[in-house]
């Protein structure tokens, strides 16, 4: 697998967290407490940071493969 394939997973896999720790949160806010749903927000906004170092890395790695590509031609 090449690092574009990776970093993508990667991206999708966080965005997947940072979304089921947000319909957590509001699950255990709709329930009442409110103490149990703040870890996953927490969690939700790690996740949510994470994917957005991912998707900066990745669109990086993107754009210096192309203008590699282009110095070769």
């Amino acid at each position: 697998m090449d690092q574009r394939r990776i970093f993508k997973i990667m991206e999708i896999v966080w965005l997947s967290i940072a979304i089921l720790s947000v319909l957590s949160a509001v699950w255990s806010f709709s329930k009442g407490d409110v103490d149990a749903g703040k870890y996953p927000l927490f969690v939700a906004f790690c996740a949510a940071l994470l994917f957005s170092l991912r998707r900066y890395q990745r669109k990086r790695l993107e754009k210096s493969m192309s203008n590699s590509d282009e110095q070769k031609k």
